[in-house]
């Protein structure tokens, strides 16, 4: 079976990139943000991105806190898809 090389650092940065690139002026996570996660694995959602519908095999919805460029504090979400079938 085909293994896939681990790395952390990588994995790291994805973590930076997908909390800086919110349209929101600031946003953190919540303490038990694991426990509020809401899963979708139905399979077949489409999504529709950048001109063209996309398979996703698995979804999820994660809590955020943020602040927009007024200053107000709100909760958002998250919404992260797997495209493709993958299982």
């Amino acid at each position: 079976m085909a293994k896939i090389a681990r790395d952390p650092k990588a994995e790291c940065r994805l973590g930076e990139v997908i909390c800086t690139q919110g349209p929101w002026k600031e946003m953190c996570l919540e303490k038990d943000w694991e426990d509020q996660i809401q899963k979708d694995e139905t399979r077949y959602l489409q999504w529709y991105f950048r001109g063209a519908n996309h398979q996703v095999g698995k979804a999820f919805r994660i809590p955020v806190d943020v602040i927009d460029e007024h200053g107000h504090k709100y909760k958002e979400h998250i919404l992260i898809g797997y495209e493709g079938a993958g299982y």
